[in-house]
């Protein structure tokens, strides 16, 4: 079950990065493509950031009574873990979002005087 919902994550992402670069190409012509496509593939990788980082505070702020038989360390390895899948979510989420072209805009019409 927990493979199946990785992947349907992953999907969600990789469709989710696309479909936001393409309303960000429509909605903000002025920016460049590189940021849309650097915006556009970050949230799921911000959210497992921040929990990483959440989760490395309380590893720190710990007593030493709460880490026992290495749980803390076992919580950073995971969190070191998520944070690098994050990294390589946040690169295919920019693959993904590279193949988003501008829609076309109309030609101008030439004033007929």
């Amino acid at each position: 079950m927990f493979p199946l919902i990785l992947l349907v994550a992953f999907v969600g992402h990789l469709l989710f990065s696309f479909m936001f670069a393409r309303r960000l190409l429509r909605t903000a012509p002025h920016w460049s493509r590189g940021k849309v496509i650097a915006v556009s593939a970050l949230p799921l990788p911000l959210i497992v950031w921040g929990l990483c980082a959440w989760a490395a505070v309380r590893v720190a702020v710990a007593s030493p009574v709460q880490c026992v038989i290495d749980d803390c360390g076992m919580t950073l390895m995971a969190a070191t873990y998520s944070a690098l899948s994050a990294l390589v979510l946040y690169l295919l989420g920019c693959g993904a979002a590279a193949l988003a072209r501008r829609p076309k805009s109309a030609a101008p019409k030439a004033d007929a005087e």
